[in-house]
């Protein structure tokens, strides 16, 4: 800002004012002065300095004058940045002020003055607000030291919990997070982004519906919040609930239309539901925006995948596995695609990784893997593969699955040479 101010006096004269007087010590001096603040004793004037405009500058500066005008003095408890928002005691002996030196956000200091206006460096009052919260014009109040029993502090208690939660889940720690975070929102049952991060966390925790019922109160109270319209789509479709989560995955893209993300989620959910045609264009837009999102490559090649459109869907499974080649359903999903174009020595890497991805504990990517095997001769492992998966299957009462694999066993050793 380059304006520049001097401080003045304005006679009171019974309320009709007169001619202003500059202050000398706090004017005409190719600075900016600044926010004074006179003591009780209207012996003193304490005001910011700074090069241009007024408050917090980098480079503020306290300094204090004599009220009458006189030779000012740069004060001893400055810091190094930004000195500013001051105001005395009720005896005029302490000066609190803020100051970000310490902090991107102001922080409370005080310092001790005596009858000279001479002032002590200054300290820090540590623990008075939350560690990203602001202190912006301190003040002091008049009463005795034990005036007070109690200071109820919602917002500080609030922003306190919030931080306490959130470091919590930063650290995976995740079932003191969802206590805090459940104070949280009683502290402030207003705060969108308290019920938002409690959704999370029931979520994180298995409670999917009373995670739906905290996204539910998130949109209440901020209904431009699109991650809150997409978690609780994502959750009503994990509940069977389809109808319901594509209206908030379109409200999702109604927030956010350029977002691919949201689009490709709501083309999963369309082609679910059998949607088809919506979910392509859904699709070829999320990619649009976005040629490289690997959940609209994956889904948009499973519909062609299903109409029989096998090399586009294998181009579109190929991207998406080039996008995350850790993902077991990408993968699971090449695999597929290739074996049906009869591509079987392409198709076994994709079903090892998918194997490897589930840590071998999916029995319908290992049943794939020994398919794959046996088209392309290698009987013995896709009977040992096989036999893997059969292990599986009967640990979960998979009777269907049971008993195809076991058809298949027999058959891929009866074709075993001796």
């Amino acid at each position: 800002t380059q304006i520049q101010y001097d401080l003045y006096r304005v006679p009171f004269n019974d309320g009709k004012g007169g001619t202003p007087e500059r202050i000398v010590g706090a004017s005409a001096n190719g600075m900016s002065n600044n926010f004074p603040k006179v003591s009780p004793d209207c012996r003193w004037i304490v005001y910011v300095r700074c090069r241009n405009g007024q408050l917090m500058r980098p480079d503020s500066q306290l300094y204090i004058v004599p009220f009458e005008g006189g030779q000012e003095r740069r004060m001893n408890c400055n810091t190094s940045l930004m000195n500013s928002w001051h105001s005395f005691s009720p005896n005029g002996r302490w000066l609190v002020f803020s100051s970000k030196s310490r902090s991107p956000y102001t922080q409370m200091y005080l310092t001790h003055l005596d009858e000279e206006g001479n002032d002590t460096p200054a300290i820090l009052i540590e623990n008075t607000t939350a560690a990203n919260r602001a202190v912006n014009i301190p003040e002091f109040v008049n009463v005795a030291p034990d005036g007070f029993s109690k200071i109820d502090a919602p917002a500080t208690d609030f922003f306190r919990v919030f931080d306490l939660a959130l470091d919590l889940t930063r650290k995976n720690q995740l079932g003191d997070a969802l206590v805090q975070w459940q104070k949280a929102v009683e502290l402030n049952p207003e705060e969108a982004k308290a019920h938002f991060n409690l959704a999370l966390a029931l979520e994180r925790a298995g409670q999917i519906e009373q995670a739906v019922a905290e996204y539910q109160k998130t949109i209440g109270l901020d209904p431009e919040n699109s991650g809150a319209f997409t978690n609780l789509a994502v959750a009503l479709a994990r509940r069977g609930r389809m109808d319901e989560a594509i209206q908030y995955f379109e409200q999702g893209v109604r927030i956010e239309p350029q977002s691919a993300k949201a689009r490709g989620n709501l083309a999963a959910a369309l082609m679910e539901k059998g949607r088809i045609d919506e979910a392509i264009e859904q699709c070829r837009t999320a990619l649009e925006i976005d040629p490289d999102y690997s959940d609209a490559h994956n889904t948009l090649g499973i519909i062609l995948n299903r109409q029989g459109q096998l090399d586009e869907a294998i181009l579109h499974l190929e991207k998406a596995v080039a996008g995350d080649p850790a993902s077991f359903e990408y993968r699971y999903n090449l695999g597929s695609s290739l074996a049906a174009k009869s591509r079987f020595q392409e198709a076994i890497p994709h079903f090892e990784q998918a194997v490897s991805a589930s840590g071998g504990r999916e029995p319908a990517s290992l049943a794939m893997l020994a398919a794959m095997f046996a088209q392309t001769g290698r009987l013995a492992e896709a009977a040992a593969t096989a036999r893997r998966a059969l292990e599986i299957a009967i640990q979960r009462s998979d009777q269907d699955l049971v008993a195809k694999l076991q058809a298949r066993i027999a058959d891929y050793e009866a074709r075993i040479a001796p």
